[in-house]
């Protein structure tokens, strides 16, 4: 368990620095400092938070809890599709429709940006891989909805939601979006 702890702090610790020299690299150590760009390396924060969170989720519900790993497994696939979804329509929004990314409001107004059904066809139209990405969780949540394992899932996640590790992994995500959050203040 020690073992185990101390590896979380290093990972904690890590994370923490990568975050830190994300954030000086962009304000002073040779970002451009233009708009577009920093708005880019917050977005780039915060999805990367996104994406470890789900890893670690994961991890920790399957070490829990085995017999439900393909139900775990295929929720995580479908949460980081849906996140590289979602970069898609972030980085065709910012490159045509700056102005409707709201950066002044922080990371979950940025996050929240409108996306509309006139974008989604134009950007599937113009981009191969936006038309893959929503096939991908489209396929995806055929599999996962109505899945019967869901009812034993969410019971044991309700059960685990006392524990110390799995309170980290939430604390541990919270901490990567401030500091995603930080990235976006300091460009104000």
């Amino acid at each position: 368990m020690h073992h185990r702890l101390t590896l979380l702090k290093v990972r904690r610790c890590i994370t923490f620095a990568c975050a830190m020299l994300l954030a000086l690299s962009s304000n002073g150590f040779g970002g451009s400092g233009s708009s577009g760009d920093t708005v880019q390396r917050v977005w780039t924060a915060y999805t990367q938070a996104q994406r470890q969170f789900q890893r670690e989720l994961a991890d920790f519900l399957i070490s829990r809890r085995p017999d439900l790993k393909d139900l775990i497994v295929l929720s995580r696939d479908l949460q980081l599709a849906l996140i590289e979804r979602r970069s898609l329509e972030f980085r065709s929004l910012l490159a045509t429709h700056p102005e409707r990314i709201v950066r002044s409001q922080g990371i979950s107004k940025l996050a929240n940006y409108d996306w509309t059904d006139e974008d989604a066809t134009i950007l599937r139209r113009s981009n191969a891989e936006y038309d893959k990405a929503t096939e991908r969780v489209r396929a995806l949540r055929d599999q996962s909805d109505g899945h019967a394992q869901w009812p034993t899932l969410r019971d044991a996640m309700k059960t685990f939601a006392t524990e110390a590790e799995y309170q980290m992994v939430f604390q541990r995500f919270d901490e990567r979006v401030e500091a995603a959050g930080k990235l976006l203040e300091r460009r104000r």
